[in-house]
């Protein structure tokens, strides 16, 4: 299974971003979070509101057990939204990116159908 969404403004069709998910197979259902804001929408509530979409889509109509995501360490505001929406630091990948002259961690995040429930 693979999800694939464009999000745009309602007011006038303007493109956001988008956000995608696919899953490893109908046995493990895990799926892998992707999500891109154009920059001058960022900080005004369009992910959050994509991400809880997209996960209760995926575990609700596809039956997803378990969504992941790989983040910079250093985009702080897309770590806390993760967490805030239930994500959990699972492991990290160190110096995996080389920016601005200098190495930065991944960090691998995810969260379970039941944890997501929970909230």
């Amino acid at each position: 299974n693979v999800l694939f969404s464009v999000f745009e403004l309602k007011e006038t069709g303007e493109v956001v971003g988008w956000v995608n998910s696919s899953v490893d197979g109908p046995r493990n259902r895990n799926g892998l979070l992707g999500i891109v804001v154009r920059p001058e929408y960022w900080g005004k509530g369009y992910a959050q509101e994509v991400i809880e979409w997209t996960l209760h889509y995926a575990f609700l109509n596809l039956g997803y057990h378990r969504m992941g995501l790989s983040v910079f360490a250093g985009n702080e505001r897309a770590v806390r939204l993760y967490t805030k929406l239930g994500f959990k630091e699972e492991g990290r990948i160190r110096e995996s990116l080389y920016k601005d002259g200098k190495w930065e961690d991944t960090v691998q995040m995810g969260i379970l159908k039941r944890e997501w429930k929970a909230m």
